[in-house]
C-alpha cells in the first residue's frame, strides 16, 4: 500500500512540476521590457545586431502610443533611427486596421497582432520609399 502511495505522490509531483514550467515559460515570453521587447522582438533585434545589419542599438530617442524609436548605428557607423512598435498594446491593433483595411496592397488582414505589426512596417516602409523617389527626405 505504502508503494501505491509513494507512486501517485511522485506522479502528482512530476505533473506539477511540467505544468509549472510551462506557466512560467508562457510568461516569460508574453513579458515585455519597455512595453517593445517582448522575446520576439528581442530575438529579432539580436539577429539584426549578429548578423551586421545593426552594430549598436542605444536608448529610446522618442516615444508615442504605437511605437518606440530608439538610436543605432550601422556598419559604417553612421546613425540609424530604429522604429519598434509597441505590439502589446490594444490601441496599436484597433488603430492600424482602419489604414490597412482597403489599401490594395494589403488584401489580407492577419489576424494575430505580430503578423499586423509585419504589414503595418511594410506599408509605412514602402511610404517613406514613394516619399524619397519623389525628392522628399526621409528618414
Amino acid at each position: 500500500m505504502s508503494d501505491k502511495i509513494d507512486e501517485n505522490v511522485r506522479r502528482r509531483e512530476v505533473r506539477y512540476d511540467k505544468e509549472r514550467r510551462v506557466r512560467i515559460k508562457w510568461s516569460e515570453d508574453t513579458e515585455s521590457l519597455e512595453e517593445v521587447f517582448d522575446r520576439r522582438t528581442i530575438m529579432t533585434v539580436l539577429k539584426m545586431l549578429n548578423t551586421g545589419i545593426l552594430k549598436e542599438l542605444h536608448g529610446a530617442m522618442k516615444s508615442g502610443k504605437e511605437s518606440k524609436i530608439y538610436h543605432g548605428l550601422d556598419p559604417k557607423g553612421e546613425e540609424v533611427a530604429v522604429k519598434i512598435f509597441l505590439t502589446t498594446s490594444n490601441i496599436f491593433r484597433h488603430g492600424r486596421l482602419k489604414y490597412i483595411r482597403g489599401d490594395p496592397r494589403f488584401k489580407d488582414i492577419p489576424h494575430d497582432t505580430t503578423s499586423l505589426v509585419d504589414q503595418w512596417a511594410s506599408k509605412e516602409y514602402k511610404n517613406l520609399e514613394l516619399a524619397d523617389h519623389a525628392g522628399i527626405s526621409v528618414p
